[in-house]
């Protein structure tokens, strides 16, 4: 996790290696040009001795020194590059270095799972440019000149004299302040450069050997190159290794990727609103309010809230956005090579000529402007030079000789001039030490000079100047000689005594160096120190380079140095605070780099602590997108958002995502910035209303750029759109012609909806079921090969979607969703449609597939307008957080397999005027097309432990519809059908079916969850049936017919009605009107009546047999008659008979003035034993009953005397209208609630004795309290509506009286069981011996198993003055007592005429 290639000691080490100047002849760089290289760069590959070299200190000890290398430089344009140029080249270096693809490593930590990138070798390339570009000071020594080079070739005419000239030189610019050297007498080294194949060797040895003699043998050397001549022998660069790539490459990338940046930075100025945090804010935002940056100003320039205001405004009246210009925050730098910046140098110049001489002396990088453009210049070809190869003229013997060359320098040359400085340094400062410096020092102890290092800063003490000669530098200069030749022992105690008195003298640069590189120099003795590293000296360091020497560039050093020592040490978390406390505003660059390594050390501490890391990578990404790295800011933002995200920081989240789509679309990479903005519409944003509609013109705008891009508009795919969210459990699919608008005064079934299908889809089952079981009988099912599957027409998350949805060619398909809007505002989709792909199918060719597949998905044509119709909507909005239901249709013309894939539409959103909140009623200019994907999931299976194990689903083929051939498809209308009828009311209506299919239909049959509630009047029994009165709604009784009763053969009863059609059926279009009768519910209340209709085609096909149509009716109730009856034993002379009597009610209220009287027009009687007479003449102008008036009737009952299986219709009128209870509807009515009163044997209509059917007595004995009769109650009420116009309204209700002596309603009423009676049972200590109970019998099956009857004279005289009793005997003077032994048992009976007491008693 961002280690780094090279380690601690290694780095340490090349930042204070010996640097050399390089003073070179033209005609020996000339010599080198032959192999596109400058001596320098000839040299460089090998400026490192791959052996181990040794080195002594003043004791005459050995060190060894490992890796040694030495810094060759130029001494003409050696010097650092003025600042302004600095700071571009360093950031178009790190520009130019990106991560490498893949290079990541995971990092697991708690809940988090992270992504991070293994190196960061920008920060690499930026230390050391950093650090080669820093400029020498005079607190220091370890950056100055050691020695200098000096190279002529032999081509000279006389090349000891050029090195004479070149010594002059060198000379003259050692007098001055640039550039520094290290001492006056720096080691010299002269080297004589030959071309084996251009010159004469004698000639160069001649020379040679007089260069020895002047200058001594180690001070010279011959270094012979160019061994090949490309023009005589053919160069292949392939076999030959290549050495300087890797450092001319680095020197070359900055300069390729400046015109990187500036094709990069071309942006168009459209779209890019926003808000960020306001000028000099850097601390991270409560919310997202990011400043609109434009593509034509670098990352820095930030927007003022008026600008963007005035941004929106111009969106809104349909303008593409521009955003006003306005002054960057930092200077910008203009490209070294642009003409534009010779205005600059000229500028510069004439600044520089009104600075006094003095000035400019001290601030010498300012003279060497065109030193530094000219070395721009020479890489401004800088592709080409990275394809020309480099040493053509050398061979791998010329390698070696310029390793033995850096070799021999370093150890005959610089090795025993750096001992013998460091023995003279050191005898100096012995020597010099004496009482005059002892005295000083006393002096200084004595009073304060020594104060605690480091903890006050006197300013003024800032501009204290050593000589050269002093020797404070002195020691430093000893200090810097043995740390850079790997002395550091000795190195740390000169640095120990010289800090001490640059503390005492105040004088806080040399104090800080002192301190930092005796940090370094302990830790460079690595296990052989003595003594633990000081943390506190670099701390120190830092802050005095900071605070009081004011010299940020060598605080940042110390600071780059330090934490990778506690790196080193794992002190992970010290070294983010020394990476955070190094930020500041004087470099966004350099700011971002370590903002970027402390959230790194946050990662990599034994505890990581996730979200300090995400916060400073988004801190870093701040720093480096207002330095212009664009790249490196997309990086850290999306390495932050993988802490942030689905984390419920919703407003950090929303920040880093507009930044990521924000930079990505400035990179242009324009799908990463529509995905980076999705993420902003997809989730429940806080953010303000304004804002999110920046965020969706935003999106739009990318979204729109990404759609223009060349490699996209060949596509025939649409890209994937956020919003609206579809809900994928809310999709339903509806197969089926919905039914169209019924005419005036019609109602048009219901058929099936999609708000309704889930609700009734078990009642719709049953009924379906059982009209299957009455066509093809559970004996026959066997027959038909498969199991009962019901018809389907609306498929959705609840129902079970296993089988392909069957269509019909020519009918619609309908498809429900619910879209959903997470965001504030409103959104408009225009030019919506389905995406679909079909195949299609021959019909009779065993589904053999005729054609490719046809789609609409690159857009509609004539052969897919032919296959398939789809239905466009114009417009749909929807509302801001809100969720609204898009229905849409498609009508499939023929025959194949359909494949229902998205939604297609043009995204877009609602103007809000900004001087207004009203909306405008078209959506704004700027839109996109796009799509969805429709995806559904089948229900979670859990029927075996392997299912219940894991999360495995059904298949769910509720987007694949079937389509078949043409069926007959059938339209139900209900004539003047009413919601609101009374209880018992029978009305007539018509009812229209229509066949509105392609085939004609065959049969059609009924069912409804309530058959009582209709009749077709198909079940004329009767021989002869009269026809129905006039305008009545029963059929008048016959005026031949008998007054007493009307035989009726049983009727075969069955809840699946068929409906009476012609043999024909009902052909394509045409139309069938019947006649039907309703009769509401006797119970009050709401009713939900279902009605299904079951039709079949002449010709079925093998895949849709039938089909059906539902309809539902809400049914309200409204009570008006209510009627209850009980039968009574009844005997005349030993005759059987039953007193049946009838109390009937008007339950209306009396301040209802709706139903304002009714009238009892007729009492029928049905049974298969019984025929009803009236006990006395009746009226027959009607019995009439008011609001809550009651009437009580009583009747006649006697047995037939012939048993048969037949019905019995007996009538008893009340008026002179004479109802044919034994036709329809009457008959179809009293059949209906015959056949729910059977299914509901447990309800209060019957006796339950199913506890006592056991046991064949009880069974005898319940035959003597069974009746089995039914009255027909008849009536008539006047009915006035709320207009105020009154009507006539019939009905009839149904009274079951099975039982005696028990009053039955025509509404049953629920009867909560008896509680069983408390029983005390004596336990016996003795063995329980266990007998046979009789089973116990109701008291009143007892109570009518013996009658009895009084013979008494109908008149006796008796004077009670004279007896007060009168007994009145029988004819035989006693009372008579009758005895009944049935069936073992004795019954004893006792009558006492004066009280009518009976007693009795029943032994078993």
């Amino acid at each position: 996790m961002a280690d780094c290639k090279q380690t601690v000691q290694e780095f340490i080490q090349s930042t204070f290696n010996p640097v050399v100047a390089v003073l070179c002849s033209a005609d020996a760089e000339t010599l080198c040009r032959k192999n596109n290289l400058s001596f320098i760069e000839l040299v460089q590959p090998f400026c490192r001795l791959t052996s181990e070299v040794h080195i002594r200190d003043p004791s005459n000890l050995s060190h060894a020194i490992h890796n040694l290398k030495v810094v060759l430089r130029d001494f003409t344009s050696s010097l650092p590059p003025q600042p302004l140029l600095a700071r571009k080249m360093l950031n178009e270096m790190v520009g130019s270095c990106q991560p490498i693809l893949g290079d990541t490593t995971a990092v697991m930590t708690g809940e988090y799972n992270l992504h991070i990138t293994t190196a960061t070798p920008w920060l690499e390339v930026y230390r050391e440019a950093f650090l080669q570009f820093l400029p020498p000071a005079d607190h220091e020594f370890t950056r100055n000149y050691l020695a200098c080079i000096f190279v002529v070739s032999t081509n000279q005419a006389d090349p000891l004299d050029m090195f004479r000239k070149l010594n002059q030189q060198q000379q003259h610019q050692t007098s001055q302040k640039v550039p520094k050297w290290f001492c006056p007498n720096i080691f010299k080294y002269y080297v004589l450069l030959h071309d084996i194949t251009d010159g004469e060797e004698s000639i160069a040895e001649a020379v040679y050997q007089s260069m020895k003699s002047t200058y001594g043998a180690h001070a010279c050397h011959l270094l012979q190159i160019n061994s090949c001549d490309p023009k005589t022998s053919q160069y292949t660069p392939d076999n030959m290794p290549d050495p300087w790539s890797q450092f001319i490459n680095k020197k070359l990338n900055f300069l390729e990727s400046l015109a990187e940046e500036e094709l990069s930075t071309e942006m168009t100025a459209q779209g890019l609103q926003g808000s960020l945090p306001g000028e000099g804010q850097t601390d991270f935002p409560s919310s997202v309010m990011e400043a609109s940056l434009s593509p034509d100003q670098p990352d820095g320039v930030l927007v003022s809230e008026a600008g963007f205001v005035e941004s929106a405004a111009e969106a809104v009246e349909g303008m593409e956005p521009v955003l006003p210009s306005v002054a960057s925050v930092e200077e910008t730098v203009d490209h070294p090579l642009s003409p534009d910046f010779e205005e600059l140098l000229q500028d510069l110049q004439e600044k520089q000529t009104s600075i006094p001489n003095n000035t400019v002396s001290e601030h010498p990088l300012t003279n060497n402007l065109e030193e530094s453009i000219r070395s721009a210049k020479l890489h401004s070809n800088a592709e080409k030079a990275k394809q020309v190869p480099h040493g053509m003229c050398l061979t791998l013997s010329d390698h070696d000789r310029l390793r033995i060359f850096i070799h021999e320098f370093c150890v005959r040359g610089l090795l025993p001039y750096v001992e013998k400085q460091i023995r003279t340094l050191n005898d100096q400062l012995m020597s010099r030490k004496g009482i005059h410096r002892s005295l000083f020092s006393a002096t200084k102890k004595w009073f304060g000079g020594n104060k605690p290092t480091g903890q006050s800063h006197n300013l003024q003490n800032l501009n204290i100047v050593y000589s050269h000669e002093s020797p404070e530098l002195q020691v430093r200069r000893l200090a810097d000689l043995c740390f850079m030749f790997q002395m550091y022992e000795l190195a740390y105690q000169s640095y120990h005594t010289v800090k001490r008195d640059f503390n005492n003298d105040r004088a806080w640069p040399y104090y800080a160096g002192a301190l930092e590189m005796a940090a370094l120099s302990i830790f460079m003795q690595g296990q052989n120190a003595q003594r633990p590293y000081p943390y506190h000296y670099m701390e120190t360091a830092v802050s005095t380079y900071m605070n009081a020497a004011k010299m940020p560039q060598f605080a940042a050093r110390t600071t780059l140095l330090s934490t990778e020592i506690l790196k080193h040490y794992s002190m992970y978390g010290d070294a983010a605070m020394h990476f955070i406390k190094m930020t500041n505003e004087d470099s966004d660059m350099r700011s971002a780099l370590l903002l970027e390594q402390a959230a790194y050390c946050f990662i990599r501490m034994q505890k990581p602590m996730v979200r300090k890391y995400a916060f400073h990578m988004i801190l870093a990404g701040h720093r480096f997108s207002k330095a212009g790295q664009r790249k490196h800011a997309l990086r850290c933002y999306c390495h932050a958002l993988q802490v942030y995200r689905g984390r419920h920081w919703s407003l950090a989240e929303d920040h880093i995502n507009f930044t990521i789509g924000r930079q990505s679309f400035n990179l242009k990479q324009m799908e990463n910035a529509a995905n980076a903005f999705k993420h902003l519409l997809t989730n429940e944003s806080l953010q303000t209303e304004t804002q999110q509609a920046a965020f969706v013109r935003e999106f739009l705008f990318v979204y729109k750029q990404l759609l223009a891009q060349p490699d996209q508009e060949g596509s025939s795919m649409l890209a994937q759109l956020p919003l609206p969210l579809i809900d994928s459990s809310t999709i339903m699919t509806l197969v089926g012609s919905h039914p169209v608008d019924a005419p005036a005064g019609w109602t048009a079934a219901t058929s099936v909806k999609f708000a309704t299908h889930s609700v009734d889809m078990p009642i719709w089952e049953k009924l379906e079921d059982m009209v299957t079981n009455h066509l093809n009988p559970i004996d026959n099912t066997a027959s038909l090969g498969h199991a009962f599957k019901s018809s389907m027409q609306c498929f959705s998350n609840k129902t079970s979607n296993v089988h392909y949805p069957l269509a019909v060619v020519g009918e619609s398909i309908a498809l429900s969703l619910e879209l959903c809007n997470p965001l504030c505002i409103d959104l408009v989709m225009t030019n919506v449609s389905l995406i679909w792909r079909f195949i299609p199918v021959a019909c009779g060719h065993d589904n053999v597939k005729q054609a490719e597949t046809l789609s609409n998905e690159a857009g509609t044509s004539m052969e897919c307008e032919a296959c398939i119709t789809t239905e466009i909507i114009q417009e749909y909005v929807v509302n801001g957080l809100k969720r609204n239901i898009m229905n849409l249709k498609l009508i499939p013309h023929q025959t194949g397999e359909l494949h229902l894939v998205g939604l297609s539409y043009n995204l877009g959103m609602q103007v809000v005027h900004p001087s207004s909140d009203t909306k405008s009623n078209y959506p704004s200019s700027i839109s996109v097309r796009g799509q969805q994907n429709l995806e559904v999931q089948g229900q979670r299976l859990n029927s075996t432990k392997i299912e219940r194990a894991g999360r495995m689903y059904a298949t769910d083929r509720r987007l694949d519809p079937v389509v078949v051939p043409s069926m007959p498809l059938l339209q139900v209308y209900f004539e003047n059908i009413s919601s609101v009828m009374l209880c018992g009311e029978v009305r007539q209506m018509n009812i229209e079916l229509r066949n509105t299919g392609q085939s004609a239909l065959k049969d059609v049959f009924l069912v409804s969850s309530h058959p009582e509630f209709y009749s077709f009047c198909a079940s004329d029994v009767r021989n002869g049936a009269s026809e129905k009165a006039n305008d009545n709604v029963y059929a008048a009784l016959s005026t031949d017919a008998r007054d007493d009763f009307i035989v009726v053969k049983t009727y075969d009863w069955s809840a699946v009605c068929k409906v009476p059609l012609s043999a024909d059926g009902i052909v394509p279009g045409a139309t069938v009107r019947l006649p039907v009768w309703i009769r509401g519910p006797q119970a009050s209340g709401v009713h939900a009546i279902h009605m299904l209709f079951y039709y079949q085609p002449h010709e079925p096909t093998s895949k849709l047999r039938h089909r059906v149509l539902k309809h539902k009716i809400l049914l309200t109730t409204i009570s008006s008659f209510s009627a209850q009856a009980i039968a009574f034993r009844r005997y005349s002379d030993w005759q059987e008979g039953l007193i049946v009597n009838l109390e009937a009610e008007n339950v209306n209220q009396l301040q209802d003035s709706s139903i304002t009287e009714i009238s009892i027009a007729q009492v029928s009687c049905a049974s298969k034993e019984w025929c009803l007479y009236p006990s006395n003449d009746t009226d027959l102008c009607g019995i009439k009953l008011n609001a809550r008036e009651k009437v009580c009737l009583c009747c006649e009952a006697v047995k037939t005397a012939i048993q048969s299986d037949s019905t019995y219709f007996t009538n008893v009128f009340y008026s002179k209208e004479r109802i044919d209870s034994a036709l329809s509807p009457s008959f179809d009515l009293y059949n209906h609630f015959l056949h729910e009163c059977n299914e509901l044997s447990t309800s209060t209509h019957c006796i339950a004795v199913a506890d006592h059917t056991a046991n064949d007595k009880a069974k005898a004995l319940s035959t003597a309290v069974q009746v089995g009769l039914t009255l027909i109650i008849f009536w008539k009420a006047f009915v006035v509506d709320d207009q105020g116009v009154s009507r006539t309204v019939v009905g009839q209700h149904h009274i079951a009286v099975d039982t005696v002596n028990i009053i039955y309603a025509a509404v049953p009423v629920s009867v909560p069981p008896a509680k069983p009676s408390l029983t005390f049972i004596k336990e016996f200590e003795e063995e329980e011996v266990t007998c046979e109970r009789a089973p116990l019998v109701p008291v009143i099956m007892l109570q009518q198993l013996a009658t009895y009857c009084i013979r008494h004279p109908a008149l006796v005289h008796h004077d009670f003055h004279y007896n007060r009793l009168l007994n009145a005997y029988s004819y035989n003077h006693f009372t008579s007592i009758m005895w009944f032994l049935i069936k073992k048992c004795l019954l004893h009976v006792l009558v006492i005429h004066n009280t009518y007491l009976s007693k009795g008693y029943y032994v078993f």
